[in-house]
Order: C-alpha cells, then sequence, then structure tokens
C-alpha cells in the first residue's frame, strides 16, 4: 500500500529528473508559455473568431464570438452549424467550410448573420488550417459591419 509520503516522493523524483534534462524542460515551458499567449489573445480579441472542423463543427469559438451569440462557450464548442442556425443559413455556411476546404484557398468577405436568431449582419473571412499539407479545419474571422452595411 502506497503512502501519501510516498506517493509525493515519487511525483518529487520525476518532476526533479524531468527538470534535470534542462533542453526538454525549456523547450515544453516555451511551448506552454507559447500556448497560453495565443488563449490569451484568442480570448481577447475584440474580434470573433472559430474554428471549425471538416464536419463543419464549432471545435472553438473566441469569447467575442461567444458573447455575440449569447451562448457559453462551452455550450458552442462541439455544435454543428445546424444546431444553431436555421437550415438556410447552416447550409449556406457548410457550403463556404467546403468550398474553402475543398480549394484549401481562404473566402473572403462573405457577408452573413451570425445565427439567425442574431439580426446583426457580419463580414467573416474563412481560412484552411492545414496540417502536413491537408486541411484539417476552417478558421473563421467575423466582424460586425456598421450599420448593418452590406
Amino acid at each position: 500500500m502506497c503512502t501519501k509520503l510516498e506517493t509525493a516522493k515519487e511525483t518529487m523524483n520525476g518532476v526533479i529528473a524531468f527538470v534535470e534534462n534542462g533542453n526538454k524542460f525549456q523547450e515544453l515551458f516555451k511551448h506552454v508559455r507559447e500556448l497560453s499567449l495565443l488563449d490569451m489573445l484568442w480570448d481577447n480579441i475584440s474580434i470573433a473568431m472559430f474554428y471549425k472542423d471538416t464536419e463543419n463543427r464549432l471545435v472553438k469559438v473566441n469569447k467575442c464570438f461567444s458573447d455575440i451569440c449569447g451562448i457559453k462557450k462551452n455550450e458552442l464548442e462541439g455544435k454543428h452549424a445546424d444546431e444553431l442556425a436555421d437550415k438556410e443559413i447552416a447550409d449556406k455556411y457548410a457550403r463556404n467550410d467546403v468550398d474553402v476546404i475543398k480549394s484549401a484557398k481562404p473566402k473572403l468577405n462573405i457577408i452573413e448573420p451570425l445565427f439567425s436568431y442574431n439580426k446583426k449582419i457580419f463580414r467573416t473571412d474563412k481560412y484552411p488550417v492545414i496540417v502536413d499539407g491537408k486541411v484539417i479545419g476552417v478558421l473563421g474571422v467575423s466582424v460586425e459591419l456598421p450599420n448593418n452595411e452590406s
């Protein structure tokens, strides 16, 4: 049977061994710092941003996107567009996403509402997210048009 003290010693020994290998620790720490910075920027930028997978499912949204929708981030993430918008708008989102995924090229200046219940109109740019030469998703950036000018 392992006591808390033995577990703590094993954990500490593991941490010490990890820290002693300075290069790997520094590399990991740099990566964690970069991710923290990206998360901070992602949630503090005043532009609505979202990342969808190739199945048109929201994987990640930022705070601005969530605020505009009036829905918590964790309630948006994992949802398909057809769960959040009426069929016509969801189909338009999907068509634009498929265009970006198939062409591996951005689609810019898309004028659309951000979901059906929101009467505001946005200009959305969609960019392919490419890893190892394969499109794995779509990054979207949406900006509200002033006075709903389209």
